[in-house]
């Protein structure tokens, strides 16, 4: 009982040291640097097998998901070391932890004034991760100490999808296009970023199912830049949908170890990518990946990646060790 008792209070005082913290973060009056002279940057952080994206425009960041629960300070640090002092948007795709669970450290350190969250408020109580609960509390927190706005769901009332400015870029969202998805995948926010002439499609880890749904509507998906779906699992990033976006570049993000336990970019989509001579960059041959966009060209100072699939990474460096 006693045992029960201390434990009690250890949870309630760290309840409360996050409370306090989350009140001196939200009420920070920081001010960001001139990060870039108009040019649009893009950096796909190495958070091994999830999704973390930091844009800079101007002085304004715009994060797209934050990194897994095994590397949960590893966005944080990179936003640090990019002299990031608030975030102005927060886009979270969707609430598996390797997308969210980097977010907790993130807001703890750094005030958003705006983030989008997807709307799971019909999908099944039971199925949903702790994530989900957590994250959700941590944000309404924070957002009732700041007065900043949490955003949940991407639809106006009547039916269109909103859309927003981030510095000089015009953010769109395009998914998730039901109410309900049978898979928490399925949710993921999908974001069209234009700069110039140049755009960025953004797509947490939708399936085939909800490619199918954006095929059949008649979005305009083509973009010059595209984040590979759900890390380029077999469950995404079909032809017909590729063949819609029709990049030019195409990022990968997924890790080069034991974490990557799918194999994660499969062949087939790899086998693709090499037969359209579509530019490749992967965090798992790379690490932290910057793209820059003038509004015109798509430039990266990183070499190119090759062609070969997860599976085919992962054996290697355990062959190498």
């Amino acid at each position: 009982m006693k045992i029960l008792s201390f434990l009690a209070i250890v949870v309630i005082l760290l309840v409360m040291l996050v409370v306090l913290r989350l009140y001196v973060v939200s009420n920070q009056d920081e001010v960001n640097p001139q990060f870039t002279d108009g040019n649009l940057e893009i950096h796909m952080i190495d958070v091994g097998q999830g999704d973390s994206f930091v844009l800079l425009q101007d002085d304004k960041v715009l994060l797209i998901d934050a990194g897994t629960m095994y590397n949960m300070d590893v966005t944080n640090k990179a936003l640090k070391e990019l002299g990031v002092k608030k975030i102005d948007y927060a886009i979270l795709t969707h609430y598996h932890q390797d997308h969210s669970a980097g977010l907790f450290s993130i807001m703890l350190n750094y005030k958003i004034d705006h983030m989008y969250v997807t709307d799971m408020s019909k999908h099944n109580f039971f199925d949903l991760d702790a994530s989900h609960f957590a994250i959700g509390a941590l944000t309404k927190v924070a957002h009732y100490f700041s007065g900043s706005k949490m955003i949940e769901g991407v639809k106006a009332e009547d039916g269109t999808f909103k859309t927003f400015w981030f510095a000089d870029s015009y953010v769109e969202f395009l998914a998730p296009i039901d109410d309900e998805y049978e898979k928490i995948n399925n949710y993921s926010l999908v974001a069209k970023v234009t700069y110039g002439e140049k755009t960025i499609l953004f797509t947490g880890d939708i399936e085939k199912e909800v490619e199918q749904q954006l095929l059949d509507a008649g979005v305009d998906l083509s973009a010059d830049v595209y984040k590979a779906a759900h890390h380029g699992s077999m469950t995404s990033n079909t032809e017909a949908f590729m063949d819609a976006v029709n990049p030019e570049v195409v990022l990968i993000s997924s890790d080069n170890g034991n974490h990557n336990y799918y194999g994660h970019p499969v062949r087939p989509f790899m086998d693709y990518l090499e037969e359209k001579f579509i530019r490749v960059y992967r965090t798992d041959e790379s690490g932290t990946v910057k793209i820059i966009i003038d509004g015109y060209n798509v430039i990266s100072s990183t070499s190119r990646d090759d062609y070969r699939s997860g599976t085919q990474i992962v054996e290697m460096e355990g062959e190498s060790n």
